[in-house]
């Protein structure tokens, strides 16, 4: 299962909870140089992100995305799925991709038009 943490301090993190186990586990994405540990809280019946430098996330609502390839499927069929799912995931974390080019284009000195 995919979920995805409120945005924090500028960033967000996946969370893949891998839930075919005797005991649930998860993990976050690295992002802003850093991850977070995921524990179960059987308190709540849910995940929680653990504080990582200074600040933690709240999960959203479980984002659940998930295609089903049917072994008859086609393969044009598959790579739609495929696809649909990528413009998924791209459309969550837009805003970070968005943010990412900003800081190399400032990086590299393009901050300004040609014109000023």
């Amino acid at each position: 299962m995919l979920r995805l943490a409120q945005k924090t301090n500028g960033h967000t993190h996946f969370v893949y909870i891998y839930e075919n186990l005797e005991e649930p586990i998860a993990r976050s994405s690295k992002a802003d140089k850093h991850y977070h540990d995921v524990v179960f809280d059987p308190s709540i019946n849910d995940f929680v992100v653990i504080e990582a430098e200074g600040h933690t996330h709240l999960l959203k609502n479980v984002v659940r995305k998930e295609i089903e390839l049917i072994p008859d499927d086609s393969d044009q069929d598959k790579v739609a799925g495929l696809y649909d799912l990528y413009k998924y995931a791209y459309n969550e974390d837009k805003d970070n991709i968005e943010d990412a080019i900003e800081s190399d284009e400032f990086y590299n000195g393009e901050q300004w038009e040609e014109s000023v």
